[in-house]
């Protein structure tokens, strides 16, 4: 794999950092009998025979952390570092959607984010989705550019999201939101109503069964058209 020449960050600080962090969550899969695991690397580093996807392009040097299970990326995060921000845009599998899996990857970025660079300030996230801005300001103490958002109901907040656009929230990297993100990801991972490793069946669509049904809808279709036609001219 042909791979770019710029300086790469030095990740040993971040992966003794994450190594802490799955000791934790060792507890965790014990009791649930899962297998979750995180990592952080540039993509091209990355073990061969994991399967990892990600929401956005990936290209050999793209920094990605991701939650493995079964050496398949269930859920990721990549990252970029830029003038004091570390921006992440994140992805969880859709059949993993729901186990609260990319709220655990936000506390766990905030935690690690000055070991990836000493220099980070803040957190910045680009939310297309309002749950994952939601997600942000409510558990992480995030602001949107106009400052603090307040409000009481997630619907309150997907109205203030709808009216503003997608929003770009960031959290501060002060010790007390750091603090906070630590007590988040414990709760995540002892609370029952919490992190689940659990995974959606997937629905088999029959595809000849849409196609014949399809072909029907389109021939009543077709038949009412002519009964319509017969009436106008009649």
């Amino acid at each position: 794999m042909n791979v770019p020449t710029e300086e790469e960050i030095d990740l040993a600080d971040a992966k003794n950092a994450l190594n802490k962090i799955n000791k934790q969550l060792a507890e965790f899969n014990k009791k649930q009998k899962c297998d979750y695991k995180i990592d952080i690397n540039y993509f091209y580093k990355m073990d061969k025979n994991a399967e990892v996807t990600a929401h956005h392009t990936l290209n050999p040097k793209s920094l990605v952390m991701c939650i493995f299970r079964n050496n398949i990326c269930v859920s990721s995060m990549i990252i970029d570092y830029y003038n004091g921000a570390i921006e992440i845009f994140s992805r969880t599998k859709r059949r993993h959607d729901g186990n609260k899996l990319n709220k655990l990857l936000r506390a766990v970025i905030i935690i690690i984010a000055r070991t990836i660079n000493t220099d980070a300030a803040y957190i910045r996230s680009e939310a297309a989705n309002p749950i994952s801005a939601y997600l942000m300001v409510k558990y992480f103490n995030a602001e949107d550019p106009g400052g603090k958002v307040e409000f009481s109901t997630y619907e309150e907040f997907r109205k203030y999201a709808e009216k503003h656009g997608n929003l770009m929230v960031t959290v501060d990297l002060n010790d007390a939101n750091i603090e906070n993100a630590k007590k988040v990801f414990d709760k995540i991972t002892n609370d029952d109503d919490e992190l689940k490793c659990t995974k959606k069946t997937r629905i088999k669509h029959d595809r000849w069964k849409h196609k014949t049904m399809q072909r029907d809808k389109y021939k009543l279709k077709n038949k009412n058209i002519n009964r319509k036609t017969k009436r106008i001219f009649h």
